[in-house]
């Protein structure tokens, strides 16, 4: 699926934070195309004067304070990437009652993907070279 970041306010609990992390996951595996075992994911919980983020983004009470979310991945069409981001929602608000105002949710597309596992360049990264 790609590399997720996710940025939130500190004080969230185990269960809140695997949700976000089972929210996240669960819209992947079900809107984009990729592989069983592909999960990246960097969650972060902020201090409030560590997370900057204009007022407006913020819904009046909030419970759940602000959540930022930040996808490195593939390129993929406008309908696959409504479909994700749409579930995302969904799930989010079915079972933590974030609600949609109170997130923000960046796709970045990702132009050459390259890693390291086990010390080893995929076989595609050397045939290039």
């Amino acid at each position: 699926m790609g590399v997720v970041r996710i940025a939130l306010i500190k004080g969230k609990l185990t269960d809140y934070i695997m949700s976000v992390s089972d929210a996240v996951q669960d819209a992947g595996m079900n809107s984009l195309p990729n592989d069983e075992d592909s999960m990246f994911q960097m969650i972060k919980q902020l201090e409030p004067d560590e997370l900057i983020f204009s007022k407006n983004y913020e819904a009046p009470n909030a419970p759940d304070g602000f959540m930022l979310l930040n996808i490195l991945a593939p390129e993929q069409t406008a309908a696959v990437k409504q479909a994700f981001f749409g579930r995302i929602m969904f799930l989010l608000n079915e079972n933590i009652q974030v609600r949609p105002e109170t997130f923000l949710l960046i796709y970045s597309v990702e132009e050459h993907r390259m890693g390291f596992f086990e010390g080893l360049a995929p076989d595609f990264w050397m045939s290039k070279n």
